[in-house]
């Protein structure tokens, strides 16, 4: 297999779908897969966040454990509210205002 390829940048479930890891970066100049998000916003000390794999033996399987870290699955549920706030124009300041608001409506009304 050829290192750098579409393989590692994807994940096939068991019912067919296939998801593309977009958190995943290859590096040509230190040849090794990263996590984007996990490196610049974590404070994971594992190889694949810190310097990079380069075991393309067992990338698949290390990129499997680390995605279903809590950490990880932290970041991309923050990364995919915020894409969609992006898509949808609702500046992010206006989301955070509907959900600290939103309950205090609720508690209101039944009280009244």
């Amino acid at each position: 297999m050829t290192v750098g390829t579409n393989f590692h940048f994807s994940r096939k479930f068991n019912n067919g779908e296939i998801q593309h890891r977009r958190w995943s970066v290859y590096s040509n100049s230190q040849n090794e897969v990263l996590c984007f998000l996990c490196r610049h916003f974590g404070n994971s000390q594992t190889q694949i966040v810190q310097r990079g794999c380069c075991d393309w033996k067992h990338l698949s399987s290390i990129l499997q454990r680390h995605e279903n870290t809590k950490e990880h699955m932290v970041f991309i549920f923050q990364c995919i509210t915020l894409e969609r706030g992006i898509k949808h124009e609702k500046p992010i300041e206006k989301e955070s205002e509907r959900l600290i608001c939103e309950p205090q409506k609720h508690e209101y009304n039944f009280f009244m």
